[in-house]
């Protein structure tokens, strides 16, 4: 149960405006004057705790953004990258490709192709037959 006059916790702020919880419970328990000058004390540490932990949570939440976006710059590099490896990629096995059936028609070519006749030097020729 939680005293008399504080909000419950995850209530939402009992002011109209922007005043922050911690803020609204502070101007509330400074007007019983039954709160002791160490519970105000108190009171006033954890504002200052939470005003802390706020700022830094919000310093976090920007570089939090900060890393969001590039990440995002870096992710879209890397697409942009593996695209153009592919496109690369394609062309250079497209041209592997004309290579190959290049040197495979010349191999065709070599082996439909007559064998080369050997020339026989004139001393080596044998005499024509005599009849």
């Amino acid at each position: 149960m939680a005293p008399k006059g504080l909000p419950i916790l995850n209530a939402p702020p009992m002011s109209g405006d922007n005043v922050s919880p911690l803020k609204d419970i502070l101007n509330r328990a400074a007007e019983p004057p039954e709160l002791s000058p160490q519970a105000k004390e108190h009171l006033g540490r954890v504002e200052a705790i939470a005003t802390g932990a706020l700022r830094d949570l919000e310093a976090v939440g920007d570089e939090v953004g900060r890393l969001r976006d590039e990440i995002t710059l870096r992710a879209r590099m890397l697409g942009e990258a593996t695209i153009e490896f592919d496109e690369l990629a394609r062309t250079a096995n497209q041209g592997y490709g004309s290579i190959r059936k290049a040197l495979d028609m010349l191999r065709e070519k070599f082996a439909t192709a007559a064998p080369p006749v050997p020339s026989v030097p004139a001393e080596q020729k044998a005499p024509p037959p005599t009849d």
